[in-house]
């Protein structure tokens, strides 16, 4: 192999390694723990990390950021749009429309809908179709283990679950059920398009691993899932794909 080949080569591969920037909201709302399980996740998988709360979100935070993570919180989502501006929620909007990945969990599913309250007209981020999101066991906000299974093989998994949101039974077209939970076949995480983005919403905890099956009263030898959610971001990558 020649020199030039080598130098160009060398050019190439840095690029080629470059991480993704994921920018994940550790403020208002937000449950201990949910954000930096997260962050050291996506940390072990060529992510550069940085953690925000109300007070630093914006458009400039957003502007370099390739996927922003609205992790899991409180059992009332307004515990999170009551710190949060017009213009934030704005600017995240912007950040997906223009190209940009939103990755909810959880409460971060619920506050992808167009309301966090449609009778009262109370706004959310609206990512997408969904009027509300509505819990999947209601009235249960117990940390379990819950079945969930997936499309390619039907391969089920109990997954760790609280009081996290469903999806409904019908998905608007070009959009994409990744899980169903297995008792009400309820769509349990998707992917659907904004704008030029992408919207990828999980219902259950994957990020879960042993020490909040052991906080929880849980075996904490119970099989983690962290791998679904990685396989959850590459397809939402594959979308951006030409």
């Amino acid at each position: 192999m020649n020199k030039t080949v080598l130098a160009a080569l060398a050019l190439v591969f840095p690029l080629l390694a470059k991480a993704e920037l994921a920018v994940i909201f550790d403020g208002a709302g937000t449950c201990d723990g949910c954000a930096k399980t997260v962050a050291e996740l996506l940390q072990k998988h060529r992510y550069d990390v940085r953690l925000v709360d109300e007070d630093q979100l914006g458009a400039e935070v957003l502007e370099d950021a390739d996927l922003y993570v609205q992790p899991g919180g409180s059992d009332d989502i307004m515990d999170t749009l009551s710190e949060l501006s017009a213009g934030q929620v704005q600017a995240i909007r912007d950040f997906v429309a223009q190209g940009g990945q939103y990755l909810g969990i959880c409460a971060g599913g619920y506050l992808a809908g167009r309301y966090a309250d449609e009778n009262e007209g109370v706004p959310a981020f609206g990512l997408i179709e969904l009027a509300e999101v509505d819990q999947e066991i209601p009235k249960d906000n117990a940390a379990q283990f819950i079945s969930i299974q997936l499309p390619a093989g039907r391969e089920q998994r109990d997954v760790y679950y609280q009081a996290g949101p469903h999806f409904g039974s019908r998905l608007p077209a070009g959009a994409e059920a990744t899980a169903y939970y297995t008792k009400s076949r309820r769509i349990a995480a998707r992917i659907s398009s904004y704008g030029k983005g992408t919207v990828g919403l999980i219902g259950p905890h994957y990020e879960a691993d042993s020490a909040w099956y052991a906080a929880d009263g849980l075996p904490p030898d119970a099989k983690q899932h962290q791998d679904l959610l990685m396989a959850m971001l590459a397809q939402m990558n594959a979308r951006h794909e030409p």
